[in-house]
């Protein structure tokens, strides 16, 4: 049961708690993403392979692109993504 509050999705991947952040990003360029649930629910279709258009939420299509091995944008974009926060990262400021 999910109870109508706060949570915070990991957008890093490296949470041991997924799909929910652990502050596992600390020291990254990611941030968890906060969501809310306005009432109680038994189930939640939270998005696993992070790249889903409707985030924190599976978008139901994502998933099957990349199962089937079609080219997407969103993969793109979040690829091109994850290489410029690595890049800031490991850039001395």
């Amino acid at each position: 049961m999910f109870g109508a509050k706060n949570y915070y999705y990991c957008t890093c991947g490296q949470s041991s708690q997924q799909p929910f952040c652990d502050s596992s990003h600390k020291g990254s360029a990611f941030k968890p993403l906060k969501f809310s649930l306005d009432e109680k629910s038994e189930r939640l279709h939270l998005c696993g392979c992070k790249l889903t258009s409707q985030a924190p939420f599976c978008d139901g299509q994502t998933c099957k692109k990349i199962v089937a091995g079609e080219p997407f944008e969103e993969a793109k974009r979040a690829y091109e993504e994850a290489q410029k926060a690595e890049q800031a990262a490991q850039t001395p400021q």
